[in-house]
């Protein structure tokens, strides 16, 4: 039985046997479930573990071996009388301020083995984290009930996968779009498709202003077939034009007989002011009638914008937020207008710049 079959199980039963039980030395022993804690112990001696430190705060600093080296851990004691202590072992259940179900760890004699983690009491979405010394750490996220995005260590930096139990292999499900709407209205996106066996992809679909092409920049003919040996180059271009600026998309990918669904998001940043270009841009020109707005992204958690005419029409903007700020051009009555703008981020950096900004019916 997996650990999702015994989080089931586990939840649909209700515990028949004693529960909030300590031996004669007062450790906690058995079944626990007390103030939205549903828990077990084991009374175990110290010379179990190979222990590094002790403290008075019941924290037990033990060596465990990872790879080619080591590599301390802290486990938490329930209690402690000779050589004898008491830790959590087994399935933990916790629920919140609100009675909602906050998270399960399954622990292997004080150690956590894995964990999940619910998002607001929302059990369709959670973080299953596994814990191992010996192979490493990874974390998959869940969304409705099945593995989005695993998370894991390697050549010393975090690296991310996608449907990691699925049998089609995405190189990119988190996708990301910046354009720079002085240069061009349109972006071109990679994706890599493999498969761990043979495949049948039924269509690849998106709304809004996306196309999906083959590496060639021809249209897809489908149905097609991946092979464990194909690597598939979808082009994926993100055309932003019109009245409407979309700011995310999501693109479809359908599979198999039974058309199985893999979801790619999308999160696009178009702008004419961006932190990549505010501090080089000298002038812009923008039409009333076709640009209708003007469009200022990433000015990390907090920045302003303050415009000044000739004539002395003045104002300033305050931006709160990592998103794209839209502008109407209908604010400004002049023609011509300086442009101060400035954005600070978390790490301290600020960055801006003064702009030209000429205008036109």
């Amino acid at each position: 039985m997996n650990f999702i079959n015994i989080i089931a199980l586990l939840l649909a039963c209700s515990t028949s046997f004693a529960q909030n039980k300590m031996n004669d030395h007062g450790l906690k022993c058995g079944h626990w479930n007390k103030d939205g804690v549903d828990c077990f112990y084991k009374i175990i001696p110290f010379t179990y573990y190979d222990t590094v430190s002790f403290d008075h705060d019941r924290r037990l600093e033990i060596r465990q071996f990872n790879g080619d080296d080591t590599t301390d851990e802290t486990i938490i004691i329930y209690g402690y009388f000779g050589d004898s202590i008491s830790v959590r072992d087994g399935l933990f259940k916790a629920c919140d301020s609100t009675g909602k179900l906050s998270q399960i760890i399954d622990y292997h004699l004080g150690l956590v083995g894995n964990m999940i983690l619910f998002s607001d009491g929302d059990t369709t979405q959670y973080n299953h984290n596994f814990m191992d010394s010996i192979k490493g750490n990874y974390y998959d996220h869940y969304l409705n009930n099945r593995a989005f995005s695993r998370e894991f260590y390697r050549n010393h930096e975090f690296a991310f996968s996608y449907y990691p139990y699925d049998d089609l292999v995405i190189s990119d499900a988190l996708l990301v779009s910046e354009i720079d709407l002085l240069k061009t209205t349109f972006d071109t996106l990679s994706v890599l498709l493999q498969a761990k066996k043979d495949l049948t992809v039924n269509s690849v679909s998106c709304a809004n202003n996306i196309r999906v092409l083959d590496k060639e920049y021809h249209p897809i003919k489908y149905p097609f077939t991946i092979t464990s040996k194909d690597r598939i180059d979808l082009k994926i271009i993100n055309h932003q034009y019109g009245d409407i600026i979309h700011d995310h998309d999501t693109l479809i990918i359908k599979t198999g007989p039974d058309n199985k669904q893999y979801s790619l998001f999308l999160n696009t940043a178009a702008s004419h002011i961006s932190k990549s270009n505010v501090q080089i841009l000298k002038k812009i020109t923008l039409s009333r009638q076709k640009d209708k707005e003007l469009l200022i992204n990433n000015c990390g958690p907090y920045g302003h914008m303050r415009f000044a005419s000739k004539k002395g029409h003045s104002d300033t903007y305050q931006f709160e937020g990592n998103k794209v700020w839209l502008i109407p051009l209908s604010d400004f009555y002049e023609n011509e207008y300086k442009l101060d703008v400035r954005m600070c981020y978390d790490d301290g950096e600020g960055i801006g710049g003064v702009i030209d900004l000429i205008l036109s019916d």
